[in-house]
Parts: C-alpha cells; structure tokens; sequence
C-alpha cells in the first residue's frame, strides 16, 4: 500500500508531480478504454467543499473542484489510480490523503 499524507504547502508538488488538466467529469461512472483495448470504469468525485473527516474510495477515482476547509482529513484511496484534477484546494489546517494499492 502506497500513502501520502499532504500538507497545505505541500500540495502544490503533488499537483505539479502528477499533473492537472482541464478536464472536468460530469458522471458518476465514466468509461474509458486504454490502448491496450481494456475498458475501466472510473468512479468521479466533484463539485464538493469537504468540512469534516471524509473518505471516497474507488478503483479508478477522478477528483475534480475540491475545496477542504475546517481542518478537515479528506483520503482519497484508488485501488488502481487516483486522478486529481483543477481546481482543487486544501485550506491550511486541514490534509489530504492520497493511497493507492
């Protein structure tokens, strides 16, 4: 199991390591094949302010216009991928948890 617990400061890194984009998910379930011609499912998150202790698990999840405020935890958990997508903010105080395995 791999995990990575983010400060304020150190979110910026993260985003820039694995790279934002534009794209913005209106689905729950959004199905994509790769090149490999394998089909997925991906579980979308979005359009959340996050106020208390959350997490959102998935295989393949998609994150998109998040705000966590009032010190609050969000964990992200993707069993195959966790895909964090602009905008997506942590207030200072609160942290974000990102495991995949």
């Amino acid at each position: 199991m791999k995990g990575i617990i983010l400060s304020c400061l150190s979110l910026i890194s993260m985003l820039t390591m694995i790279g934002c984009s534009d794209n913005i998910a209106s689905e729950e379930n959004i199905l994509s094949t790769n090149s490999a011609g394998i089909t997925r499912t991906s579980t979308d998150f979005s359009n959340q302010t996050i106020s208390s202790d959350q997490t959102v698990s998935a295989t393949d999840l998609v994150v998109t216009n998040i705000a966590v405020t009032n010190n609050a935890k969000l964990t992200l958990q993707g069993s195959s991928s966790v895909t964090i997508n602009k905008p997506f903010t942590v207030n200072a105080g609160s942290q974000l948890v990102v495991i995949t395995y």
